[in-house]
Parts: C-alpha cells; sequence; structure tokens
C-alpha cells in the first residue's frame, strides 16, 4: 500500500475512533500518576498490552505522548492513525538496531513521553518482552503501567493479541498503575524479576478495571 493510502486509513481511523470513544461511559483510576510524570518532564514509558492499544488510543490521544510503531504497512498506517490523534511517532527500522538507538536517544529531549506494548509487536500474548526493559533501563525510562477493560465489547479471537473492542455506548475503565522504577544499569540476573513485576502490575490494572466496570453505575468512581 501506498504511503499515500496509508495516510488516508489512518484520517478514516482516527475519525472513527474519536466518534467511537466519545460515546463510551468512562472510569478511570489513578489518573494523577500520568500527570504527575507529564508534568515532571522525567523520562516515562507508557505500558499496556497489545490487545489494549486501540482503546488506549481513544481515552489518551489529547495527551502528548510518542508511540513506538514498526515499519510493516501495519505499523505505518497505525502511526499515520496516531499522528492524526495529535500522537507522535517513532517507527522501529528494520536496519541495524543501533540505528533505532540513535533515532531515540535524538528525540528523548523533546518526547520524555512514550508509549509502546509490553508484549508487542507479535506476542506471546500478554508476556513482557525482556529487551524492553533493558531498552528502558538503558534510557532511564520510568515505567508506568496501563489496564484497560470494558463491558459490552467484542474481542477478536483470531488475533494473536485477543483485541478487546468496546462497543458504543460501552462501559470502559482506565487504570494507571504505581510507577516502576529499574536500575540505570539492569543486570541479566535480575532481568526475569523485572519482567515478572511488570506482567504482575499489568495484570493488576487490568483487574482493577474490571472491578470498575463491574460496580453499579451509581457507584462510579470518579474521573481522577
Amino acid at each position: 500500500m501506498s504511503d499515500s493510502g496509508q495516510r488516508l486509513l489512518g484520517s478514516i481511523g482516527a475519525l472513527l475512533l474519536r466518534l467511537w470513544g466519545a460515546s463510551w461511559r468512562r472510569q478511570q483510576h489513578g489518573l494523577q500518576r500520568l500527570d504527575t510524570q507529564f508534568a515532571s518532564g522525567e523520562r516515562t514509558l507508557l505500558l499496556c498490552w497489545h490487545g489494549d492499544y486501540l482503546a488506549l488510543l481513544a481515552l489518551l490521544h489529547h495527551r502528548r505522548v510518542c508511540a513506538l510503531t514498526n515499519r510493516s504497512w501495519r505499523g505505518r498506517t497505525l502511526s499515520a492513525l496516531c499522528q492524526r490523534l495529535g500522537l507522535s511517532t517513532l517507527e522501529l527500522p528494520a536496519e541495524p538496531r543501533h540505528q533505532f538507538l540513535v533515532a531515540l536517544r535524538r528525540r528523548l529531549a523533546e518526547q520524555p513521553v512514550w508509549a509502546t506494548a509490553a508484549d508487542g509487536p507479535v506476542g506471546p500474548d500478554r508476556e513482557v518482552k525482556p529487551q524492553l526493559l533493558t531498552l528502558a533501563a538503558h534510557f532511564g525510562f520510568t515505567l508506568l503501567p496501563l489496564g484497560v477493560a470494558s463491558r459490552p465489547n467484542w474481542r477478536l479471537q483470531r488475533r494473536w493479541d485477543k483485541m478487546e473492542l468496546p462497543l458504543l455506548f460501552s462501559r470502559v475503565a482506565l487504570v494507571v498503575g504505581e510507577p516502576l522504577q529499574l536500575p540505570p544499569h539492569l543486570p541479566d540476573v535480575a532481568l526475569d524479576r523485572f519482567s515478572q513485576e511488570l506482567q504482575q502490575r499489568l495484570q493488576g490494572c487490568h483487574r482493577q478495571a474490571l472491578e470498575l466496570i463491574r460496580q453499579p453505575a451509581g457507584k462510579n468512581n470518579p474521573a481522577r
């Protein structure tokens, strides 16, 4: 698909996502943690499960975040969609890894808050990629786990990530977890421990989001 075709798909997708997300009845918990990270200017990496990213784009599109994508046709279309939503993007190149690291370092001064899927781009589903933690530690990112749940929803069972799509007028909950700090030089012996810790925090955010949408409508938590 040509660049112009991907930009067109991105524009259409962004418009539909804005309209779709505007119908949701939203509940949010821990959003002040996200606001604190934005205000601090600290290097922050927002992490979610790959199956939640579309809903998160609708929930967070008004915040100044840079999303990591890849250079597949899907990645480029997603990049175009993000840009139409007001987000910036950085594509993971197919070229040698050091070129991506150089590009990332150049953008860090102007863009401290980034986002990606902890189990992306191709899974396995809901398993943290240890190399992502190595990268985050190298650049001094604070990790901020996010969880999303919705009801009613449509789950895409044939996708590897079992993507969950809230329906129109669904109840949708966003939970921002406690930040996770990594040591500046993450030793291999600690990599598995921090990967498990992040995985548990992501799962905890999802469980808490599920609890929010299961509450009676009159007991909704405040937006903050």
